[in-house]
């Protein structure tokens, strides 16, 4: 069983600038469609930047992320505050073809 690990990196030019934050509504539809991944988020670089890392113990919880259109519809609030707020986003995939999580 192989998995898959997310790192997604923003830098914001100040502190002054708000990260993006999910409403309510959406967190409630993203939850809603169940999707398995472990996350874990952390500030860091004097608060400039945010790291968010997602593990998908199997690939198939990565491609049900993927074609959500709840997470596309998050993915696409987030581009537009981030262009408005000069925020840049990277993000990085990580294969882990030979873990398993449940072994």
């Amino acid at each position: 069983m192989a998995s898959k690990l997310v790192i997604l990196k923003q830098v914001r030019p100040s502190i002054d600038v708000p990260f993006f934050t999910q409403s309510a509504e959406a967190k409630a539809t993203v939850a809603a469609e169940e999707i398995v991944v472990v996350a874990g988020e952390r500030t860091t670089g004097q608060g400039l930047i945010k790291l968010r890392t997602l593990f998908f113990p199997y690939v198939a919880a990565y491609d049900a992320w993927v074609a959500s259109s709840a997470i596309s519809a998050v993915h696409a609030a987030k581009a537009t505050h981030n262009a408005a707020h000069n925020i840049v986003e990277t993000q990085h995939e990580v294969d882990m073809p030979k873990y398993n999580p449940f072994a």
